[in-house]
């Protein structure tokens, strides 16, 4: 009966889309599994982490919610970006110092939502973290690797999946950054004359957010990644709020803007000190 309910999921056209980014793994303050396999042989978990505790509380929810909200309606996962922290700018926040191991640790990860998937979409992120090992996470969760953009169309609908975007450090200008990127976009779009997107994705720049004109829509989620000390330096007011993206077209025409949420997780406040 449940390999019959997998077939019929799997024949019927996706009605929507779950969207992660900035998963971080390996960066000792993000996303870590309990049971992280290095290729030493040794299993590193979070321990005393409290970071990471949390996060992967977060992380089994984000999963729990996706499922629940298409119960057996068919959906696609996207990834798009930074899947991996890496070694880089000889930072010393990690969890592992072989970058193989955070891209299996991510795997790791990733495999918990995309097996529940009927298919998954990878965008690459920003090279310092991910290097190539996105490709790689693609291969290795059976999905498709879209490169720099992923242009999908989902119900009719086309989809501007990139990872990069302009980033603000002043919390009251993001929505005009949101409405002037996707501005620019459907500009660009229409003077070369190419079918423009209703649906633009982006990431980076670890602030969850969504924007829409009635038109088209800018969605854009945020990290599953808490402040790394440099980005205590230069956005060191940020809090980070980790958040995933659900796009839902059931009961909408084809070729329209689909229902959008941002499930939004908010981290506990520093302790106070009473002086």
């Amino acid at each position: 009966m449940a390999s019959q309910m997998k077939q019929n999921k799997t024949k019927r056209k996706p009605i929507g889309a779950v969207v992660i980014s900035d998963l971080h793994v390996g960066s000792t303050v993000a996303l870590w599994p309990p049971d992280g396999e290095l290729s030493s042989g040794n299993v590193v978990g979070f321990g005393k982490n409290y970071h990471q505790k949390w996060l992967w509380d977060v992380w089994q929810h984000t999963i729990k919610t996706a499922c629940e909200h298409f119960g057996n309606d068919p959906w696609v996962l996207i990834c798009n970006g930074d899947l991996m922290d890496g070694v880089h700018h000889h930072n010393t926040e990690v969890t592992a110092a072989i970058e193989a191991d955070h891209m299996e640790a991510s795997v790791k990860c990733i495999k918990l939502l995309s097996e529940k998937a009927q298919k998954t979409y990878v965008v690459r992120g920003t090279e310092c973290h991910t290097k190539e090992f996105e490709k790689v996470i693609a291969q290795k969760l059976g999905a498709v690797y879209c490169g720099d953009t992923g242009l999908l169309e989902i119900h009719g609908t086309l989809l501007d999946v990139k990872h990069h975007t302009t980033t603000s450090g002043r919390a009251y200008l993001e929505a005009g950054g949101m409405s002037i990127a996707m501005g620019n976009a459907r500009l660009n779009y229409a003077r070369v004359d190419h079918r423009i997107p209703k649906v633009f994705i982006r990431a980076h720049r670890h602030v969850g957010g969504v924007y829409t004109d009635g038109s088209a829509a800018m969605v854009i989620t945020g990290a599953y990644q808490l402040l790394t000390r440099w980005g205590k330096k230069v956005v060191g007011d940020s809090v980070c709020r980790p958040a995933f993206a659900i796009l839902d077209w059931r009961n909408k025409p084809q070729n329209s803007l689909p229902a959008i949420s941002l499930p939004t997780y908010d981290p506990r406040q520093e302790a106070i000190t009473i002086v």
